[in-house]
């Protein structure tokens, strides 16, 4: 079963740059601007492996979807990516379990090798 990837971010141009960098990689692509819209992604699609998360939504919070998620047993394997622009996202990163962490605005090459290394994990 091929991967697949979720962003999740409420803003149009930084979830359109995001799908412009990840659709020339090896692994499918989904795309959600809400923490609502990406709940039923996970719930349809069987092949995600790694959401991109942004964790200041509107409606259901980023930290909120990330726990819904980890609660689910058939979600286990999910690797989360959070993002944002607290200074102490490193910290809170950890606090919720997250596997990765990138400050916005996102350097890109960077986040391309944190998102390949996490894929590369085994699950």
């Amino acid at each position: 079963m091929s991967q697949s990837i979720l962003i999740v971010e409420d803003a149009a141009d930084l979830r359109n740059m995001y799908k412009m960098i990840f659709r020339r990689k090896p692994y499918g692509l989904h795309l959600a601007a809400s923490g609502e819209e990406a709940l039923e992604i996970l719930g349809r699609e069987a092949d995600i492996a790694l959401v991109l998360l942004d964790l200041t939504l509107p409606g259901i919070s980023g930290e909120q979807l990330l726990e819904r998620v980890r609660q689910d047993p058939e979600r286990k394997s999910v690797k989360f990516l959070v993002m944002s622009g607290w200074d102490d996202l490193k910290q809170r990163a950890a606090a919720m379990g997250a596997e990765g962490f990138a400050r916005k605005p996102a350097v890109l090459p960077e986040l391309e090798k944190q998102v390949e290394a996490l894929l590369a994990w085994p699950n």
